[in-house]
């Protein structure tokens, strides 16, 4: 008997099975059948009722923070519109003719309402504005006429300080001369005609004249200076008054406005529509169920 040795050739390789790939448009097919099967879940009423009501309490109670309320008052109603459309889209069969009626209603008036506050608040911004506007202007004018006083103080120093120099020099330009003539020693004809006397006597007298000149510079510096003083006084006082005035103003308008955040308003709108929604679905609730039988299918036999 002879011995055949194994072949040592490639090991033969196992294939997995052959699946045969389903056509795309049976794939389509069975998803369209399992989605056509599918049965909606049904809402329950009274979880929605309740996620609905406490939406609309927590929108009720909700406060804004300071004006202006205009942008608050908008955000506010589109808030109310998107509860009333969740409710009215997950449950139409209880969106009946007196619904549809009460929320109408109540919205119209919550928007009336909003209008008139948001033109008040409107007149009352525009009023604060101009008050401000007017203050701001007062205070400008104010600053100005105190650098116009500054101003002409100084031009007025600064004219005087330039007389007195010129005044200070004229006087030390007499002193030297009336030096000069008494260390000057007089001639003959100088004491027999008093020549060196009357010269002496003019430039005493000279003297004294700038002296009082420069005494009566001193004064008209004052005087300019209280002049000046006493029109910067009635100029600032008329400003001051105003801008006092002013002031009052914008206080009392700032405390008397009458526009605020509308809670009471709100409260009370949303709490009606709790009550509308709470009558539509109620009204629902008592409608007549449908009996459907359900007819077996003959067949010929």
């Amino acid at each position: 008997m002879s011995y055949e040795p194994r072949s040592r050739g490639i090991r033969s390789r196992r294939t997995p099975p052959k699946t045969s790939k389903k056509a795309s448009r049976e794939r389509k097919d069975e998803q369209e059948q399992a989605y056509f099967y599918q049965e909606p879940a049904p809402v329950d009423r009274e979880q929605l009722s309740a996620r609905v009501m406490n939406s609309l309490e927590h929108l009720g109670n909700q406060r804004f923070p300071l004006p202006p309320f205009s942008e608050h008052f908008n955000r506010w109603t589109k808030d109310v519109d998107a509860v009333l459309t969740e409710f009215t889209t997950t449950l139409p069969e209880a969106v009946d003719d007196e619904y549809k009626q009460t929320v109408a209603k109540l919205l119209g008036e919550v928007r009336g309402e909003f209008d008139k506050r948001i033109e008040a608040e409107t007149k009352w911004a525009s009023e604060l504005s101009e008050l401000q506007h007017q203050l701001s202007n007062y205070e400008l004018e104010l600053s100005k006429v105190e650098q116009e006083e500054r101003k002409r103080k100084e031009d007025v120093r600064r004219g005087h300080e330039k007389s007195k120099k010129k005044i200070l020099s004229e006087i030390e330009a007499i002193d030297r001369q009336r030096l000069r003539l008494l260390r000057k020693k007089p001639t003959v004809l100088e004491r027999l005609f008093g020549k060196s006397k009357a010269e002496l006597e003019d430039s005493a007298s000279k003297l004294q004249s700038r002296k009082e000149s420069l005494v009566g510079t001193e004064k008209g510096l004052q005087r300019e200076l209280n002049d000046l003083k006493s029109d910067y006084e009635a100029r600032r006082r008329k400003l001051v008054e105003r801008n006092k005035s002013l002031k009052e103003k914008l206080t009392e308008l700032k405390s008397s406005s009458l526009v605020d955040d509308a809670l009471e308003m709100r409260k009370n709108a949303c709490q009606a529509l709790r009550l509308a929604i709470a009558g539509s679905v109620e009204r629902l609730n008592t409608q007549p169920k449908e009996n459907t039988q359900d007819t077996p299918n003959t067949s010929n036999s």
